[in-house]
């Protein structure tokens, strides 16, 4: 069994991509681990506990959640991402910002993006009803089952996700940080993001553009790593 995710990752040269992989201290595209970016600031082991399983994901937007799949239908997954690809067009995302709703449940710092033609949503309910569908267990959601309603439960048991996070429920995020203690270093980490790269103060840090959906998978060591790359092409 593998543990599979689609993500959305922002190219290597894309100022996002490099402030949020240096936030994390790790580069989700080559596997290197390396000190989070304000390791200067807070002592390193403690930064990584408000960092949190940010980092171990690597810098992405989520379009299917981490869930496992067999092994034998790794080849299919594949073959429907490109499916996919070839009937959703390269898109931009625009008005790039910190997505404060996140800070209290749970206390997240995310990026988020508006998609005005809605590209977005149509990529992700075709990938969470044509890939999610193929999973086996939910390793991050399965807890949840027991405590769900019948609502609840039927999306966990169809998707392997909860309803909050999918289809008509779905919000881009970018995640820095996912185990920040309180509002004070909330808004001390996202200060320092701000002042030590710019980020979201130029117009050119507030769009991006996506033309490639990428599958990761769970490695050894815990960490999520791109293992396939699907163009978007819009052709079909």
């Amino acid at each position: 069994m593998s543990v599979l995710a689609v993500y959305i990752v922002p190219h290597l040269e894309d100022t996002l991509y490099q402030v949020g992989s240096n936030f994390l201290g790790y580069n989700v595209r080559t596997g290197a681990q390396f000190k989070p970016l304000l390791s200067d600031k807070y002592d390193e082991a403690e930064l990584k506990s408000w960092i949190g399983r940010a980092r171990i994901f690597g810098f992405h937007a989520t379009v299917g959640d981490a869930i496992e799949y067999a092994d034998e239908d790794i080849s299919e997954i594949e073959t429907r991402l490109h499916w996919i690809a070839g009937r959703v067009s390269p898109f931009t995302l625009i008005n790039g910002r910190f997505h404060n709703s996140y800070r209290n449940a749970p206390k997240t710092l995310a990026a988020t993006f508006d998609s005005p033609d809605r590209t977005l949503y149509k990529l992700h309910y075709l990938v969470v009803t044509t890939v999610n569908v193929l999973h086996k267990t939910s390793p991050f959601f399965d807890s949840l089952i027991n405590s769900s309603d019948e609502g609840q439960k039927e999306y966990l048991v169809r998707y392997g996700a909860p309803h909050r996070r999918i289809l008509d429920r779905f919000e881009l995020h970018f995640s820095f940080a996912t185990g920040i203690p309180n509002h004070q270093i909330y808004y001390e980490l996202q200060n320092m993001i701000i002042e030590k790269t710019n980020l979201f103060r130029d117009n050119e840090h507030q769009v991006l553009k996506v033309d490639e959906i990428h599958l990761l998978e769970k490695q050894s060591n815990g960490f999520f790593q791109i293992i396939a790359t699907f163009p978007l092409l819009g052709i079909m």
